[in-house]
């Protein structure tokens, strides 16, 4: 799985992207999304490791970007989902024309809620956690890439798992 993330790395084009049309751009993306996420899903199972799901989770709540790529992949491949223990609402995976180089670009905002001097939400009448606004970030999805492969190191050398994505 860790090879099918490298080479899902290597087939994303090049900056300006000369030779391929904005769908073919944004499924390279999407594609190494998923399957750099479901990484977890491997290490979890893979019983010569010994990694629980909670250390594997516990590593994606800590670390801003793997919770950026969580709302991406479970945003994309679930048309229905529990997302209450996502931190983030992926606003648009839009193309930037503005800029000197088009590029695509991922806008996000973090997801806040009020809280009470007890720690507890703040409940609407029906029920629903009330939401403090954010800004609107955005960000490069080759940025995004790449701090998720530097990411995973960090778990692999935390984990004294061999193996690393060379950046």
């Amino acid at each position: 799985m860790a090879e099918l993330v490298v080479r899902d790395y290597k087939r994303i084009p090049e900056p300006g992207y000369p030779n391929s049309s904005k769908e073919d751009v944004w499924d390279t993306y999407l594609h190494f999304f998923l399957v750099a996420y479901h990484l977890k899903d491997y290490i979890v199972n893979d019983e010569t490791l010994g990694i629980e799901k909670a250390e594997v989770n516990n590593f994606i709540e800590n670390n801003d970007d793997m919770k950026l790529l969580q709302a991406i992949v479970t945003g994309f491949k679930h048309l229905k989902a529990n997302r209450n223990h996502i931190s983030y609402d992926i606003g648009s995976l839009a193309w930037d024309d503005g800029s000197p180089k088009p590029s695509p670009e991922i806008g996000y905002e973090e997801r806040n809620f009020l809280l009470t001097e007890d720690g507890k939400y703040l409940l609407c009448e029906n029920g629903k956690k009330i939401r403090l606004e954010s800004d609107s970030k955005k960000v490069h999805p080759r940025i995004l890439a790449i701090r998720v492969l530097a990411a995973w190191n960090k778990f692999f050398k935390e984990k004294d798992i061999n193996v690393g994505f060379v950046i």
